[in-house]
């Protein structure tokens, strides 16, 4: 298996006003090189979207996926003890953020916490 590694950081602000001023004096920083670029992705939300995201079921299959070996998104389903087309479904919306990936394995799709996840608030 080819994992994809980094990290990912989630950052909760108060509102994009702040966020855009941090931005500004970060990359204020960069240009005195006061801060060094690692391979890290940034992901900003304001506690609302924060928590239409990721909801407590999208939490438990994160956890779940590092925590098992998981087969296949039937497997993590049955795992879970939800429909698999709710399963699916979240995994296709974490998947278009970058957050997991699906590796294709037979007739199987398995999925895979793609990145380190750091939660900063």
């Amino acid at each position: 298996m080819n994992e994809k590694k980094g990290n990912i950081e989630i950052r909760i602000i108060e509102d994009n006003k702040s966020y855009l001023e941090e931005r500004k004096n970060a990359l204020t920083n960069l240009e005195l090189n006061k801060i060094n670029l690692e391979n890290k992705k940034t992901i900003v939300f304001t506690p609302k979207v924060f928590a239409k995201v990721f909801t407590p079921e999208r939490i438990r299959l994160i956890k779940t996926l590092q925590e098992n070996k998981v087969k296949s998104i039937s497997h993590l389903a049955e795992i879970l003890n939800r429909r698999f087309e709710a399963v699916d479904r979240d995994i296709k919306y974490l998947e278009s953020m970058n957050l997991l990936t699906l590796i294709k394995r037979e007739k199987s799709k398995i999925p895979l916490i793609a990145k380190k996840l750091n939660f900063v608030i």
